[in-house]
C-alpha cells in the first residue's frame, strides 16, 4: 500500500505508512504511520497552522510565512532519520518503542506554542509554552488517548523528551529532540534561512547524518564531519546575527509585545471594554493569561493569529483606550516601532540618562505620560546568543555539548578543540544593542543617542 506523501520545501517528500489497525509498541513503522495522521488531524494540531513560527520576522523578510505546522512537520521527518542514522552507523538493534517516542515527540515539540510564537510569552510573565505543551498532551482527550493506544505508559515516557526537568535516566535518543544538535534546530535553521533568502548560507545536513553515531551512551559524531558542524554553528550564528536580530524584525516584535502588555494591563486594571467587541475565545484567553490563571484546553486549542488580527482591527477603531487604539493602529496600517543600532555607551548611569531624555521628549512628542511612553513606546533591548554553549558541570540544565569522536572511538567534547577559531568563535557572546521607538521619535532617537549608520539595502 502506498506511504502518506506530505510534500514539504526542505525535505521533499515526508512519508509515512498506511495503517488502519491500532499502534503497537513492537512495530514502530506501523506505530508512527498510525499515530501520525490522528495526531495531525486533531484541532490542537491543525491550530499550528495559524502560528506564524517567527512572529512578525515577515514585516521584514517578506516570505518568511511559514507556520509551526510545517516545522512540526519537518522535525517529525528529522527525527526518523536521525533516529535511523545513528542506529545504522553505530550498528545497534532498533529499540521499536524508542523510534516511535522519538518520532512523535519531534512530531508535538511544539504543540503548545501561542500566537506569534515567543512575542506572546515575552508580553506576560508566567506563561510558557513548553509547559502548555506538557498540559495538551497530559490533559487534551484526542491527542491523550491516541497516544494511550500504544501502551499505558507510552505518553508519560515521552514527556521526558520534551521537558528535560522530567528525565530521571539519561539517553541518547532523549537528545534528538532537545540537544544542541537536534532535529528541531537542523529543521528550523534550513527552514528559516530558505524562507529568509539566504542562499549560500548553511551546512551539508546529508554528511553531517552519515556521520552521526552513539559512543557511550551519547550521540556523537565522526571528528572527519568537523567542517560541518564548523558550517552548522556559523549558519546559526548568520540566521541570528541577519534575521533574529534584524533591527527591523526587533522593532516589530516590540510592537506586538506592547500591543499585548497593553490589553493585559487593562484586564488586570478591571477596564474589559476591549474585550466586548472580540471573539469569545480571544476574550477568556486574554483574561486568563493576564491574571495568571490556567488557560482552559479547549479554548486554547482554538486560539491562533487570526483571533488576535480581529482583535487588533477591531482595537485600532473601536477601543475607548487611547493607548490601545494607537498601538493596534499602527501595526494594522504596518507602521511598526523603529530601532537604531546602539553603539557602546560609557556606564549604565550614561545610559540611563540618555534614555530618560529620549522618554521625556518623545513623551511630549506623543502626548503621554513619561511612565506610559516607557513601558509601550520606547526600551534599550539587548538580544544576545551563543552559537555554541559549553557545559556548566554546576548547572542544573542536562549537559548537551557536541561530541566527537575519534577513528579510536575516543570522543570528547567540541569546547575541547582549543585550536579550532571557528569553534572559539561560536563561543563568544553576540551582544546587540538597540533603542526602539515610535517613528513620530527618529529624530529625537538619532539627536540623543551615538549610534551605528546602516548603509545596507532595506528589505
Amino acid at each position: 500500500m502506498r506511504a502518506h506523501l506530505y510534500r514539504d520545501l526542505i525535505h521533499g517528500q515526508i512519508r509515512f505508512p498506511r495503517v488502519e489497525l491500532g499502534p503497537s509498541p513492537q512495530d514502530s513503522s506501523g506505530a508512527i504511520g498510525y499515530l501520525v495522521p490522528g495526531l495531525r488531524n486533531t484541532p490542537a494540531f491543525q491550530r499550528l497552522r495559524s502560528i506564524r513560527q517567527n512572529g512578525l520576522t515577515n514585516f521584514v523578510f517578506a516570505t518568511m510565512e511559514h507556520s509551526r505546522f510545517v516545522h512540526s512537520m519537518g522535525t517529525y521527518w528529522m527525527c526518523n532519520r536521525m533516529y535511523d542514522a545513528i542506529v545504522r552507523n553505530s550498528g545497534l538493534k532498533v529499540d521499536e518503542r524508542d523510534r516511535t517516542l522519538v518520532a512523535i515527540a519531534g512530531l508535538l515539540h511544539d504543540i503548545g506554542h501561542g500566537p506569534f510564537s515567543h512575542s506572546f510569552e515575552k508580553s506576560v510573565e508566567g506563561f510558557d509554552h513548553e509547559a502548555m505543551s506538557i498540559k495538551l498532551l497530559r490533559e487534551y482527550e484526542p491527542i491523550a488517548s491516541l497516544l494511550n493506544e500504544v501502551d499505558d505508559e507510552f505518553l508519560e515516557d515521552m514527556i521526558p523528551y520534551i521537558d528535560k526537568s522530567a528525565r530521571t535516566v539519561d539517553k541518547w535518543s532523549y537528545r534528538i529532540v532537545s540537544s544542541q544538535l537536534d532535529a528541531d534546530r537542523l529543521d528550523y535553521m534550513l527552514r528559516d534561512s530558505r524562507l529568509a533568502g539566504l542562499d549560500g548560507h548553511g551546512f551539508d545536513l546529508e554528511r553531517l547524518l552519515d556521520m552521526l553515531t552513539t559512543e557511550n551512551g551519547r550521540i556523537a559524531i565522526d571528528d572527519r564531519a568537523t567542517p560541518t558542524i564548523e558550517a552548522y554553528l556559523v549558519m546559526r550564528l548568520h540566521l541570528h546575527e541577519m534575521v533574529y536580530f534584524h533591527k527591523g524584525v526587533r522593532a516589530s516584535q516590540s510592537l506586538l509585545v506592547s500591543i499585548f502588555k497593553r490589553c493585559f494591563d487593562l484586564i488586570r486594571s478591571g477596564s474589559l471594554q476591549h474585550l466586548d467587541s472580540l471573539p469569545s475565545v480571544a476574550s477568556h484567553i486574554f483574561q486568563c493569561v493576564a491574571r495568571a490563571e490556567e488557560v482552559p484546553i479547549d479554548a486554547y486549542v482554538r486560539f491562533g493569529e487570526h483571533h488576535c488580527w480581529v482583535a487588533f482591527d477591531t482595537w485600532a477603531t473601536e477601543a475607548q483606550d487611547h493607548i490601545l487604539q494607537d498601538l493596534a493602529q499602527r501595526i494594522v496600517s504596518r507602521r511598526p516601532f523603529k530601532a537604531i543600532t546602539l553603539l557602546p555607551m560609557a556606564s549604565e548611569e550614561s545610559e540611563r540618562q540618555q534614555m530618560n531624555k529620549a522618554v521625556s521628549r518623545v513623551a511630549k512628542e506623543l502626548n503621554r505620560s513619561e511612565d506610559e511612553v516607557r513601558r509601550y513606546y520606547c526600551l534599550i533591548d539587548e538580544p544576545q546568543t551563543l552559537a555554541y554553549k559549553t557545559f556548566d558541570p554546576d548547572g542544573k540544565k542536562p549537559e548537551e555539548e557536541i561530541w566527537f569522536r575519534g577513528r579510536d572511538t575516543t570522543i570528547k567534547r567540541l569546547s575541547e578543540y582549543k585550536d579550532n577559531s571557528i569553534f572559539e568563535a561560536t563561543k563568544i557572546p553576540r551582544i546587540s544593542q538597540f533603542f526602539i521607538f515610535p517613528e513620530e521619535g527618529r529624530r529625537i532617537a538619532q539627536d540623543t543617542f551615538s549610534y551605528k549608520e546602516y548603509a545596507g539595502p532595506s528589505h
